[in-house]
């Protein structure tokens, strides 16, 4: 089973209070708050070792990016001038620019 996203900072102080001011089990605050076990368990844990409950990675995760943010530009720039070519033709006309990128990225910018 894959990773899921990191909770929002509302639920986890949804859960947070539920279990610092309530009595309920962990199974109850499940049911209501709508999470897993495990994360009522972590947080749980976590505020027992007054751990923040911030998430421990950093940004920036996932592939580098090839185009710099003038390239990006430059690609936008030239987009907009032929907006009905397909996107083979632009990239050659953004090749021919100078900026070596593939027909994919220039899908996507």
């Amino acid at each position: 089973m894959g990773k899921g996203c990191d909770l929002s900072p509302r639920k986890k102080s949804e859960i947070k209070t539920l279990l610092e001011h309530t009595t309920h089990s962990q199974w109850k605050i499940v049911d209501i708050a709508g999470v897993s076990k495990s994360v009522v368990n972590r947080t749980k844990i976590n505020l027992d070792k007054k751990r923040p409950l911030l998430p421990k990675r950093k940004g920036n995760s996932g592939r580098k990016r090839v185009t710099t943010p003038r390239s990006d530009r430059k690609i936008r720039d030239i987009c907009p001038q032929n907006r009905k070519e397909s996107a083979s033709l632009l990239t050659q006309l953004v090749q021919e620019s100078g900026i070596s990128v593939s027909k994919r990225t220039v899908q996507r910018r």
